[in-house]
């Protein structure tokens, strides 16, 4: 698939996503995403082989009730589409992991219909384990955690910095941020 199909259907799902056509910014925002995605995989040799890449389309698939040998090239292209947008936040992804996540999304947004590109857009919703209670996905937090973030997170810019501290919290980050932090002050 050139690099002009993949833009194309990406414009093409995310006005069928939006259930209208796209303004000027947005078809220049979508090409731009997909044309930087394209360059990750290439600087970082993110290439599956044929064997996972179809294991992944079909989970996909799957996941969204569609089954992946009666599949028409339309539906192909946007499974596709949506499981690259996916990767470039998961890059190790797996079957398994498009399964997990499918379940959260359809526990938590009943009435919402399942599609690749949905799963996409809320992917990050479910990153991680829903399967706990509230009371059980939360935990103390060990003295002196806001000093150590900088240490952590080297790269990040204040305005990030003050956002995790003072909107999302130590309960909200994820577990390996929690880990990590956690392993600077010996804890």
């Amino acid at each position: 698939m050139t690099f002009a199909d993949t833009a194309f259907l990406a414009c093409a799902a995310k006005a069928k996503e939006l259930g209208r056509r796209l303004n000027e910014a947005e078809w220049k925002e979508t090409v731009q995403s997909v044309y930087d995605q394209t360059l990750a995989e290439a600087a970082t040799g993110t290439k599956l082989d044929k064997r996972t890449q179809t294991e992944l389309f079909n989970a996909l698939a799957l996941a969204c009730g569609i089954n992946p040998l009666e599949c028409p090239t339309v539906m192909k292209k946007t499974i596709s589409v949506a499981l690259a947008d996916i990767r470039t936040v998961t890059p190790n992804l797996t079957p398994d992991e498009i399964g997990r996540r499918a379940r959260a999304y359809k526990s938590k947004h009943r009435d919402w219909p399942l599609t690749a590109m949905a799963l996409a857009k809320w992917w990050g919703e479910f990153g991680q384990d829903q399967g706990r209670t509230f009371a059980a996905r939360q935990s103390l937090e060990p003295d002196g955690w806001k000093d150590v973030l900088p240490e952590v997170m080297p790269d990040a810019d204040t305005a990030t910095m003050s956002y995790i501290i003072n909107q999302m919290g130590w309960n909200r980050m994820s577990s390996d941020m929690q880990s990590a932090i956690k392993k600077r002050l010996n804890v």
